[in-house]
């Protein structure tokens, strides 16, 4: 029955689970009740989904764990690419020893840059 859900099924109403399945709706809705008891799925939008329970029991899967640890130093590098990207747009305060001089920073959500302790790597402090 999870063997249904899919990226472009993600939601599925009964009938569509019962007919993907080939089990009756009463065995269909029975099972479902238990999953969703259990938390592997979700009531939603008239149908069901995939729950955060059974992603929680993939994540520990042993394949996954080899999977995220090929994949993490990319993933890391990407961040920080992005990251030293982001920097290079923001506008820095910028605090001499003897005298105070300050650049206006640009304004990111409630925040200023400055208030959240944006500072590049290297800058004058």
């Amino acid at each position: 029955m999870l063997g249904a859900f899919g990226a472009a099924r993600p939601r599925l109403t009964l009938s569509e689970l019962s007919r993907a399945s080939g089990l009756s709706l009463t065995t269909t809705h029975r099972i479902a009740t238990d999953l969703i008891e259990w938390g592997a799925l979700e009531e939603a939008d008239g149908g069901y989904q995939i729950g955060l329970r059974l992603w929680e029991a993939a994540r520990a899967a042993p394949r996954g764990l080899a999977l995220r640890e090929t994949a993490l130093p990319a993933l890391e590098a990407h961040r920080d690419d992005r990251a030293r990207r982001h920097l290079d747009d923001v506008h820095v305060r910028r605090v001499g020893r003897a005298r105070h001089r300050h650049v206006p920073e640009r304004r990111d959500g409630d925040h200023t840059n400055d208030q959240a302790g944006l500072v590049p790597s290297g800058a004058a402090s």
